[in-house]
């Protein structure tokens, strides 16, 4: 599990499912990884496992560079 409060933004992620703010969202099976997980906040972007997350719309996007 990982916990970050960054930006306006209360973040916990889990194995299957994000929460931003108190509102939970499942991760599409391709953003989640077996083992080590990554959660960063850069330039008020959220970004999981190296895809982007938008809390307004609750979507994954792979390339988010």
């Amino acid at each position: 599990m990982n916990y970050i409060k960054q930006n306006g933004y209360t973040i916990i992620q889990r194995n299957d499912a994000i929460e931003v703010n108190g509102k939970s969202y499942n991760m599409p099976s391709w953003v989640k990884k077996k083992n080590k997980n990554t959660l960063t906040v850069k330039n008020g972007k959220i970004i999981i496992n190296g895809a982007r997350f938008n809390p307004e719309t609750g979507e994954f996007k792979r390339k988010w560079f």
